[in-house]
């Protein structure tokens, strides 16, 4: 008879990215990596014309779209990973409702 090697825990989804890291974690994470290269990187523009407003809101973005993708990569919200939590409340509440109702 075959034997299949189970793993111990089935609840948590495997770390491949150094064991620390699934790979809808490095996903999400890898969002505000992108913003930071299209912000920092490819639109040098801020280094040659210095303005201190253009810097800020390039910062300011960077750790708005850094808090998101964090959420999204670590967070948890009844005992759901939180991408899939957000995703499936927004199908709920876009999604077409029938209310019925009697009429006396």
């Amino acid at each position: 008879m075959r034997m299949f090697g189970v793993p111990f825990d089935m609840e948590e989804e495997d770390k491949l990215i150094g064991g620390y890291l699934s790979l809808r974690q490095a996903g999400w994470l890898s969002i505000a990596l992108i913003v930071a290269i299209v912000e920092f990187v490819v639109d040098m523009s801020w280094l040659t014309n210095f303005n201190i407003f253009i810097v800020i809101l390039k910062v300011v973005i960077l750790l708005i779209a850094l808090a998101i993708s964090a959420f999204l990569a670590f967070g948890s919200m009844d005992s759901m990973n939180s991408d899939s939590y957000v995703f499936k409340m927004t199908r709920f509440k876009l999604r077409k409702k029938v209310i019925k109702y009697n009429d006396k």
